[in-house]
């Protein structure tokens, strides 16, 4: 777990700093798009995790874990909504999208972090 976190990190700093997973500029609305897509898919798993295990709480401890799923499905659902947007873009006209979807990854990220903490 501590692995994919550490990889999580990594590859949201090189997001950040204009790079792909391989510290290369990204080229192309296509590759970042793979890339945003590839990185929503892992959150999908992971909060399907969580889902799981809320399916095994019970009490109070299966209330804050729900609550902290709603949160994730929110930051998630912003993440789908940007991404539906730079699908609809041409390949000129997606750069000024970034900073936002780069942003939402970035909220995501954390809110995933806050939301496991205490698990």
């Amino acid at each position: 777990m501590k692995g994919m976190l550490l990889a999580a990190v990594l590859a949201l700093v090189a997001f950040a700093m204009g790079c792909d997973v391989q510290g290369r500029v990204s080229p192309s609305k296509g590759q970042y798009q793979r890339e945003v897509e590839s990185w929503t898919a892992r959150y999908d798993a992971h909060i399907a995790a969580l889902r799981a295990r809320l399916e095994q709480e019970s009490g109070q401890s299966s209330a804050r874990l729900a609550e902290r799923i709603q949160g994730l499905d929110v930051q998630r659902d912003e993440l789908v909504r940007m991404l539906e947007q730079l699908r609809s873009r041409g390949s000129q006209d997606w750069q000024d999208l970034r900073p936002g979807i780069d942003q939402a990854l970035h909220g995501l990220k954390h809110a995933y972090q806050d939301a496991t903490r205490g698990l």
